[in-house]
């Protein structure tokens, strides 16, 4: 019987590896009072969507959004032009 993962499309696989990854990244850099609160839900086309636990974090956010996308930025798996930030209920 084969797992179920040998039927998910390479893209799949990949596109879950990029998130992880760069959730991973953003525990190492992200300051510490923040990233119990956020994650990233979705990479399209370049842009990470970020969710957040409440919204006076994605406000903080959305006003320092130019500082963590040049965080982001600076990852050395992806490319990533744009920041999306939502709340996660």
């Amino acid at each position: 019987m084969k797992k179920i993962a040998s039927f998910l499309p390479d893209n799949i696989i990949n596109k879950s590896l990029l998130i992880k990854n760069l959730n991973q990244f953003i525990i190492e850099n992200f300051p510490k009072s923040i990233i119990a609160g956020i994650e990233v839900i979705n990479v399209k086309d370049n842009v990470v969507i970020m969710g957040c636990k409440n919204s006076s974090l994605a406000t903080i956010l959305k006003f320092e959004r130019n500082r963590y996308l040049e965080i982001l930025q600076k990852n050395s798996f992806s490319r990533v032009t744009d920041l999306k930030i939502v709340i996660n209920n």
